[in-house]
């Protein structure tokens, strides 16, 4: 399904989804963002279809932070490959009443050059 063919609420329950893994802060600063919209919004710009894969997590310098990175293939609609991106990035996860939650993430936005291209 195309971004443009989904309704404002339709990508509300997209976003939503994500909430789960973050703190309340950050979910909230990253949706500000449209952090979580942007592969979708990407992918459709180009008519392709994203996937995640190689994700690696590296310790950071204490127990909390991590040094992340993952690449994102873009395929077009007969599944042939059209684009390649590596990104990386840091995150701090931290203890919650409700379990393990991503409380800081950082990729150095390069996902939003993909919607400018």
């Amino acid at each position: 399904m195309l971004l443009n063919e989904l309704s404002v609420g339709q990508l509300n329950v997209f976003q939503d989804k994500f909430s789960t893994y973050f703190t309340e802060k950050e979910f909230e600063n990253l949706a500000n963002k449209r952090f979580f919209l942007v592969p979708l919004e990407a992918a459709s710009k180009q008519n392709s279809k994203i996937s995640v894969e190689n994700i690696v997590f590296k310790k950071g310098n204490d127990d909390q932070d991590f040094e992340l990175s993952f690449t994102l293939i873009f395929t077009d609609e007969n599944g042939n490959q059209t684009e390649e991106m590596k990104i990386k990035g840091q995150m701090s996860v931290v203890n919650t009443e409700n379990g393990l939650k991503i409380d800081r993430y950082y990729d150095g936005e390069t996902l939003m050059s993909l919607i400018y291209k």
